[in-house]
């Protein structure tokens, strides 16, 4: 890396310090998604030191009743998060040092790849700058607090870095590079990758058509993703099997009818901190003025070069390769206006709650067409055009930097808060009995009146106590089940039902009893997270050369 590059990254870190300033402040702050975030932390630090590992149920969620968040939330913020906590730091540190890591590290990845693709420091400084400097990447931190998008923004340009140098290289390190960008946008928001679709269709298809060894790039595509899937399955296996188990497809489906912005919400619309279509004050829904301007110059540009012929047989690909974001950016917009209901009417059975979600792809391809059109200016204009773009960009987001309000409030009230940390509850089992599990009054073990329970003991992978029943009865224990827990009475497998109202009920025999019911990871869940630490081996060796992966170098 020259001296030019090295001054540019760090500008490009510093700017990232300055951003995230607000972050830098003492407790945590208001945000739509901010209760879930510290509730979710604080739930996956209690299964993973209770054994958990992976954490995917926890038994003091949703009242106590038991809920399978971590068998469907995702993983990668909590993994970076959890080594600071059991190191000390709080959890509201540890939350916005995510937000902070995310963002810093995302303005790199995107370095990276716009470096690759348009052979220009200087054009990469200005996507990237763009990329970073954005109102959603504001919105997504300071006023909603998605920590999962937020960290997602990581991965984004790592895929199409690693996609890019494995069809014009050899190294077979971009083989894994780009498989930890779709793992990485896996373990962060599954939404992302259904978002990320159609660009990455596109610009897959670009790069085959312009590479010349077509059969090897579509043979190291396709490893990628079969690589990504082995790192991911220990998660996405059990996300995938048990979603059908829940009431997730009932609750959210057709959520995206109210949720369109307007044209002109995404040219201009005043920062606000409340939630989308609530009225005076709601979230930001535009797509910054810099990334438009850098798409009308994209523009301009693509209509100009259409006309003229172009030089050199690079010049030539680059172009293939702008007017491919270009057409990716487009349909990424159409399908933010009402307009395209047809279209979200076949996609209602993907995960993608809102249209103004493709905010996240706009945000990445306008901030690409950005270097497209650095790169593509003479050098005359291309350093005015540069500077002009920084600064309206720092200028433009301004009053974007700042959180709504600094709290101080306790731990102990967000997770009480916080019954399931969604919204809708909807990864709840359609088994369960709604109104019963969420009542807060709730009595742990359901017995007749004469039954004694002691030594009760509660925590996040179980429930254990005592029970001394004169006769044979029905004992309900006022937990949900979900696949992996079971029942032990004196240390024995015991058979229990919970067809009637999600709770596990079985025949307690008379006498003095111990009782445990405990969650343990599925032979399901067992399997996937052996595949992935298979998949951790293949991609280790396939890195750093170990011998046994050398004579598959041709085919990698």
């Amino acid at each position: 890396m020259h001296t030019q590059s090295k001054f540019l990254l760090g500008i490009l870190i510093l700017s990232s310090v300055v951003a995230m300033k607000s972050l830098f402040h003492t407790g945590f702050y208001t945000s739509h998604d901010g209760w879930h975030q510290v509730a979710r932390l604080y739930h996956w630090d209690r299964a993973f030191k209770d054994g958990q590992i992976p954490p995917r149920y926890s038994f003091e969620l949703l009242y106590g009743n038991g809920y399978p968040l971590f068998t469907f939330n995702y993983h990668l913020p909590w993994i970076i998060a959890e080594p600071l906590v059991i190191a000390g730091v709080s959890l509201f540190d540890a939350i916005k040092f995510v937000f902070f890591l995310g963002f810093v590290v995302s303005g790199l990845t995107m370095y990276l790849w716009q470096r690759e693709l348009w052979k220009n420091d200087l054009a990469a400084f200005v996507a990237a700058f763009l990329y970073l400097w954005a109102p959603y990447r504001f919105s997504n931190i300071f006023v909603r607090a998605s920590l999962g998008e937020a960290t997602s923004f990581i991965f984004l340009p790592l895929f199409f870095y690693g996609l890019h140098r494995i069809a014009f290289s050899l190294d077979k390190k971009a083989l894994i590079i780009g498989s930890l960008g779709i793992t990485g946008l896996l373990l962060s928001h599954v939404m992302i990758m259904y978002l990320l679709f159609i660009p990455a269709v596109l610009y897959t298809l670009a790069l085959f058509f312009t590479t010349v060894q077509k059969k090897r790039f579509l043979l190291q595509s396709l490893c990628m993703g079969v690589i990504a899937i082995l790192l991911s399955a220990y998660y996405l296996v059990p996300a995938v099997a048990f979603q059908n188990l829940t009431r997730f497809s009932s609750v959210q489906e057709m959520a995206f009818l109210q949720q369109f912005p307007s044209f002109k919400e995404l040219l201009y619309s005043p920062w606000g901190y409340a939630a989308s279509r609530t009225g005076p004050g709601e979230m930001a829904l535009q797509l910054g003025i810099t990334q438009w301007v850098a798409a009308g110059f994209g523009t301009l540009l693509l209509i100009y070069y259409s006309i003229r012929k172009l030089n050199t047989f690079k010049t030539k690909k680059q172009f293939k390769y702008a007017f491919v974001l270009f057409g990716a950016f487009l349909f990424a917009l159409f399908l933010t206006q009402k307009e395209s209901k047809p279209i979200w009417q076949l996609l209602k059975q993907f995960p993608i709650d809102f249209p103004w979600r493709f905010l996240s792809p706009l945000t990445l391809l306008s901030a690409a067409l950005a270097g497209f059109v650095v790169s593509f200016t003479h050098n005359k204009i291309r350093y005015v055009l540069t500077i002009s773009l920084i600064f309206l960009a720092i200028y433009a987001n301004r009053n974007h930097l700042n959180v709504n309000q600094y709290t101080d409030i306790p731990v102990s009230l967000y997770v009480a808060s916080e019954r399931t940390t969604n919204t809708f509850d909807e990864y709840l089992p359609k088994w369960a009995n709604l109104s019963e599990v969420t009542q807060e009054n709730r009595i742990p073990v359901k017995t007749a009146e004469s039954t004694k329970i002691t030594h009760l003991r509660e925590t996040s992978s179980r429930v254990e106590f005592n029970y001394q029943a004169e006769s044979k009865e029905q004992i309900q224990v006022r937990v949900v089940y979900f696949p992996g827990i079971s029942l032990r009475v004196d240390n024995q497998r015991t058979v229990f039902s919970y067809k009637d109202n999600g709770y596990i009920n079985f025949a307690a025999p008379a006498g003095i009893h111990t009782v445990r019911v405990v969650f343990q990871d599925t032979v399901l869940g067992k399997t996937a997270t052996l595949i992935t630490a298979t998949g951790i081996i293949i991609a280790f060796g396939i890195y750093f050369g170990v011998p046994k992966f050398r004579k598959y170098k041709l085919q990698l």
